[in-house]
């Protein structure tokens, strides 16, 4: 988090205030999103959940991948997937096997697809006319390229307000950001080390 490029990019995000010169406490992912479903605001940056809920608004938008930075480089995203598990002390396995299956196979993947606008998590999808022909599907697709898996781990829960806080001491404060992301990593280390 305190990595060169991580401060190198902090530096951008701090350049972009004199843009939108707001206090970053009085925004949320609600309220954003919500300015966004009202035509109140140009762009969001989200994710493919939201596009189910942006469809029953009727709403004229387009998906793009994040725009490349100063540097030329692509950013990085998270990444995840929607994972299904059947419990390992049921007392019918063979059933949850059928049943993980069948709900993981080729087609009912593309049916799920159809039916919320979730990404497949398959590769072997990737290539199907289903996402292919969909532009917004296909923007996901090309960002994911470009995107890191994100930990599935509990010390992940360590990670978002320190992280939280240093965005807003760079943004609101006009903190350096080699304090601010030290800071939060030292928080973090903290905080992992205290839970263990």
């Amino acid at each position: 988090m305190n990595h060169v490029k991580a401060i190198e990019g902090a530096k951008f995000l701090q350049s972009l205030k004199q843009i939108l010169p707001i206090n970053v406490n009085d925004l949320n992912d609600n309220i954003i999103t919500g300015f966004f479903q009202e035509g109140k605001t140009a762009a969001i940056i989200n994710g493919p959940w939201l596009i189910s809920n942006l469809s029953k608004d009727s709403l004229d938008y387009g998906v793009a991948p994040l725009p490349l930075l100063p540097n030329g480089e692509h950013p990085k995203s998270f990444s995840g997937i929607r994972a299904l598990y059947v419990n390992s002390y049921t007392k019918y396995p063979n059933a949850a096997k059928l049943f993980a299956s069948f709900a993981t196979n080729k087609e009912n993947l593309k049916l799920r697809f159809e039916m919320t606008t979730q990404l497949p998590p398959r590769n072997d999808l990737s290539n199907d006319p289903i996402l292919t022909s969909n532009p917004n599907a296909l923007a996901f697709l090309e960002q994911a390229k470009y995107s890191t898996p994100m930990p599935s781990i509990p010390e992940m829960g360590n990670v978002w307000q320190p992280a939280s806080a240093a965005i807003a001491a760079i943004w609101n404060d006009n903190q350096d950001p080699t304090a601010a992301l030290n800071k939060a990593v030292d928080q973090i280390k903290t905080a992992i080390k205290t839970k263990h």
